[in-house]
This record gives structure tokens, sequence and C-alpha cells, in this order.
């Protein structure tokens, strides 16, 4: 069963309905439990400019937050597949990354404050953990544990986040010609230039793609020290802004990390939701 919440106490409401009668709650649809959709909760809580933070519901997408931040200049790099349909929900619970990653870092890394229905010893309660200023130690962190979780802890209604500078002119310098071993090379290379590019993007043994940003003297230099990385039968091409976007996976960070996470998510499982009122994504 599908609710659509319309607010925030109606979520709540159907979570309290859902363990009255023992049913669990998970995070998408297709068997038995309760599906709480919260894609109608979508509005900006708060932003700050000024304090480079912004706290919004967790129904709105990526896209919608980034083209409110984008009139101050700002953004949230939250760099995934589909930002027009994919919520900042689904990506806290996923724990969803994309190319910008080594430049920005995950999104737990500028996630700053969280809302979330989660169980306590009196039911299902809205918990905050976290805060809406960049540097705070207020709470129990729920947020290191609800990232990533999958839906499994509980709930995820609203978030805060730390916002950066909207890059300026990008440009994008496209490698071919490359083997295994030319493109591990070219990799090292701009690793260690002095290059800070918004990203590096490609395919094994065919092209390299590198994003860049900043100003026309900054791109100039781009330009400059990339053509002379192209060596050895190696061509570059550039173009102004064109991105890999339909190359975005959106892959969860630390996903090769979790056999080893498994046992102790089941013993915080045990802890923060003895009774299963959040079912994650697995049926069983």
């Amino acid at each position: 069963m599908t609710v659509a919440a319309q607010s925030i106490e109606e979520a709540l409401a159907t979570v309290a309905e859902a363990g009255a009668r023992g049913v669990s709650c998970r995070r998408s649809s297709g068997c038995g439990h309760v599906h709480l959709d919260l894609r109608r909760l979508r509005a900006v809580r708060f932003y700050q400019p000024g304090d480079l933070t912004v706290g919004c519901d967790a129904g709105m997408t990526a896209g919608e937050l980034n083209r409110v931040l984008a009139a101050e200049g700002q953004f949230v790099p939250l760099d995934v597949a589909d930002a027009e349909r994919t919520t900042l929900g689904a990506i806290l619970a996923q724990h969803l990354s994309g190319p910008l990653r080594p430049r920005f870092g995950t999104v737990r890394d500028f996630t700053i404050g969280m809302e979330m229905i989660a169980m306590t010893e009196e039911g299902p309660r809205l918990v905050h953990s976290g805060g809406r200023v960049v540097k705070n130690v207020a709470g129990y962190d729920w947020m290191k544990l609800a990232i990533g979780a999958r839906g499994g802890f509980g709930i995820i209604t609203g978030v805060n986040f730390k916002v950066f500078p909207l890059p300026q002119d990008e440009l994008v310098a496209t490698f071919s010609g490359l083997s295994g071993e030319r493109e591990l090379a070219l990799r090292r290379r701009i690793l260690h230039s002095p290059l800070r590019p918004l990203a590096i993007e490609g395919e094994a043994g065919s092209r390299v793609q590198v994003r860049c940003a900043g100003s026309e003297r900054v791109l100039e230099r781009c330009r400059a020290e990339l053509r002379a990385m192209a060596q050895g039968g190696v061509d570059v091409s550039f173009d102004a802004g064109i991105k890999l976007a339909a190359r975005r996976s959106g892959v969860r960070a630390g996903e090769a990390s979790d056999a080893v996470a498994r046992d102790l998510q089941r013993k915080l499982k045990a802890e923060l939701d003895p009774l299963n009122r959040f079912h994650g994504d697995g049926c069983e």
C-alpha cells in the first residue's frame, strides 16, 4: 500500500497506524508493506546564503533544490543520474554520489542536519540530529546512521545542507586514443598536477573526460596543462560545459564495503528498531 503524505504529521500518523496493525514501512513500493511517499513534501524550510546553509523537505528533488540555490550563485553538489526525479530523501537513504565526489566529498560530508521518523520508547517520533549551522555537536548523531541505511532505521523527512559557491564557466577536456596503461598514467598526471578538476569521468580503455571550472584565466591554464598531457598518440579536444550526464550512475558510496558493515547494521537495527517497523529496501 502506498500513502502519499500531505504533511509531516500525516507521515508520522501513517507510521504509527501501520505499527499498530503490525505492518512495517519501507522506502519503495511493490510489496505488502506500507510505502510512504513524501514527494509532495518539497518546501524550502530555510535558506541563509550568507551562512552557506539551506534546509528543506526530503521530498524535494536535487534539481529543484539547485534551481533555488542558483539564484544566489550557490549549489549543493548532488551529482546524481536523474536530478529532476531523485528526491533528497532517496539520495541520503542510498548515500548516492556522482563524479563530483572527489572534489566536494559524499553527501554525508555536507549534510549538517536531519529530521526523520524513528522509533523511540514512546513509539514513532520525529527525531532531529545536527542543526542549521556548519559546526554543531548537538544531539545523538542519527545522520551518520541514517545516511546509507536505505530506510532501515527510519524515514528521512527533512535535511539541512552546507552549500557551495556555484562553479563558474566549465570546460570539459576529452582524451581519446587511450590504452589501459595510458589511461592510468593520464589519471595519475592529472591527480598530481596543480589542477583541481571538478571531476574525472570516462570509459575504461576508451576515453577520459576532465571537468574544470573557474574564470577564463583559470580555464586557459587548464587547457594548456591538459594539452601538454596528451602524449604518445593521445588526442584531446575541448568543449564548454558538455558533461557525461547520462553516464552518472549515482552509485552508493562505500558499496564495496557493504559485506563488512552488514553485521554491524543488523546489531544497530535490533537496538534502534527492535519491532522492525522500518523495512528498508528488502522484503523478507
